[in-house]
């Protein structure tokens, strides 16, 4: 799991296409980025936060966005393999 909001800050209604688009360029690049978060997780917590970028084990992603109106959203994205090309 990784976030890079504490980097970009609140992107307002371009929020959700920042966080596509870094799916998509971890794809492309074949390179998750580090969590810009916090260095502890809290106690009880079993997310795998990223400490350090490393390559994908998977060719999917799960987008997540909300917002302050109460919307939340989902998408799925799949980077394209060599086969696919």
């Amino acid at each position: 799991m990784t976030t890079h909001k504490s980097l970009t800050g609140r992107a307002h209604q371009g929020g959700s296409a920042l966080d596509v688009a870094t799916a998509l360029l971890a794809f492309r690049h074949d390179v998750l980025p580090a969590s810009a978060g916090p260095r502890t997780p809290a106690e009880g917590c079993e997310l795998d936060f990223l400490r350090a970028p490393r390559r994908p084990a998977s060719r999917v992603a799960l987008v997540g966005a909300r917002g302050f109106d109460g919307f939340n959203t989902a998408l799925v994205v799949r980077g394209a393999t060599p086969h696919d090309l």
